[in-house]
């Protein structure tokens, strides 16, 4: 078995306690290795002018869930970019939006063609098989290096964002006027697996739609107001394995048992 970290091979082994000790291995988890090589950052003159941003004007980051998971987004996104709108002495900030990738429902092609104020800059993944290219994982990676906060509902963008000290802030409010949704906004950091990045510190719950400006103005103009809960968070879900070698660990991890546990 192979975990990202020392507390996750705790709970297996509470879990599942026949298992033998020595076969989980904490070894991080490769995707994102990536983020931490230094041949895939760009300047951020060259970020803003691949996906159209202006360089001078701060950078706010919303990236999207499951459509049948989280119904209604496109109301959020549009209710954060007017939000934005409102503050002029910010710059004011603009709206880059990253479509989950495996979002081929169109839900944003008619916000997208209503405010073009919103950048939608796209995915580079392959269409038939749904995965993400070298090219796109390195547009992504610059994606978060340049945001100046980042808003989701209870994602993993949310530790990635702590990765490079970017304020995260978590939609824990419904849709307005969404009538498909099935299980509460709130309800998601509650989960076993959220739980502990919401109680953390590190990231910001917003449990109102007209509390979610505020959220990101706070953001941008404190940016380190959550540094320390964002640095511990980290600490606790990762150790000392954001180094961008897990991909090297999974792999000696996969030759060991292959020749029998033998190194």
């Amino acid at each position: 078995y192979l975990v990202w970290n020392e507390e996750l091979r705790t709970q297996l082994l509470q879990i599942y306690p026949h298992v033998d000790p020595a076969r989980v291995l904490v070894t991080g988890t490769p995707q994102f290795d990536m983020h931490f090589d230094p041949a895939t950052h760009w300047s951020r003159a060259d970020f803003c002018r691949e996906v159209g941003a202006d360089p001078a004007r701060p950078i706010v980051l919303y990236t999207t869930g499951m459509a049948h998971h989280m119904p209604g987004e496109p109301r959020i996104v549009e209710g954060i970019a007017d939000a934005l709108r409102a503050m002029p002495d910010l710059g004011p900030p603009q709206l880059l939006v990253r479509v989950y990738p495996k979002d081929r429902t169109g839900r944003f092609d008619a916000l997208r063609a209503r405010r073009p104020d919103i950048l939608f800059p796209p995915a580079r993944w392959v269409e038939r098989w749904l995965t993400p290219t070298p090219e796109d994982n390195v547009l992504y990676t610059n994606t978060l290096r340049h945001a100046a906060c980042g808003v989701n509902v209870a994602s993993t963008v949310s530790l990635e964002l702590c990765m490079f000290d970017v304020p995260a802030i978590n939609v824990a409010y419904d849709p307005p006027d969404e009538p498909d949704v099935r299980v509460p906004f709130a309800r998601f950091y509650t989960y076993d697996h959220y739980a502990p990045v919401a109680a953390s510190g590190a990231v910001t719950l917003v449990h109102a739609p007209d509390a979610m400006g505020a959220a990101i103005r706070d953001a941008l103009v404190t940016p380190a107001a959550r540094r320390e809960a964002r640095r511990a968070l980290l600490r606790r879900m990762f150790g000392d394995t954001l180094d961008g070698r897990s991909a090297e660990r999974v792999a000696d991890a996969l030759l060991r048992i292959a020749r029998g546990g033998r190194t």
